[in-house]
């Protein structure tokens, strides 16, 4: 249901499944619930939350001697363990997620892992680059990138047509675009 975008069905399967979860009392059932609520929170933006459960269930996994959950669940974990804790946290999580992965052949853990490292790092390119900006340039890019013809930039923000230009030039220059759509893509991927 959450692949689907249907939050408020998926809020009800998985409250259902951790009543009967705690009613059983099976810990894989338990860690598979955990790791559930830890996807809802992370598609509702709570990663501090989710990256917690993230843990919880990884842990519970790793102890009842269940390695490609566990793995799978490091990795997919990892986005909201670098908003959490920051970069370092989610690549050693991502590190463990490969080692065990590889150890036992999952691919498919492998291929994730490899996915949210390289989302990650393009995250923190294009936070990198945007630093390397004025915060004129930064405000220029911007807008530019909302689809602004030089001269609405200009006017918007009380400048001539050939300072934009100018400015938008060194943003180019600085970030290593040539248009922009090209410094379109830069700014979303850094969201």
């Amino acid at each position: 249901m959450l692949a689907a975008g249907d939050r408020e069905q998926a809020r009800r399967l998985i409250r259902d499944a951790e009543a009967d979860a705690e009613r059983l009392g099976l810990p894989a059932q338990e860690a598979c619930v955990r790791r559930a609520r830890a996807l809802l929170h992370m598609a509702d933006g709570e990663h501090d939350a989710a990256a917690k459960l993230f843990e919880l269930s990884a842990d519970a996994f790793r102890r009842a001697d269940m390695p490609v959950h566990y793995a799978w669940t490091l990795a997919i974990g990892a986005r909201s363990t670098h908003e959490a804790q920051g970069q370092a946290a989610a690549h050693r999580q991502l590190d463990a997620a490969e080692t065990v992965s590889r150890t036992f052949g999952t691919l498919l853990v492998q291929e994730q892992a490899a996915r949210v490292r390289a989302e990650l790092s393009e995250n923190n390119q294009a936070s990198g680059a945007l630093a390397l900006l004025s915060s004129r340039e930064r405000e220029i890019a911007e807008l530019a990138a909302t689809g602004l013809r030089t001269r609405e930039i200009a006017e918007r923000l009380f400048l001539g047509p050939r300072t934009v230009d100018t400015h938008l030039a060194r943003v180019y220059r600085k970030l290593g675009v040539s248009s922009r759509v090209a410094l379109l893509h830069l700014l979303r991927s850094g969201d």
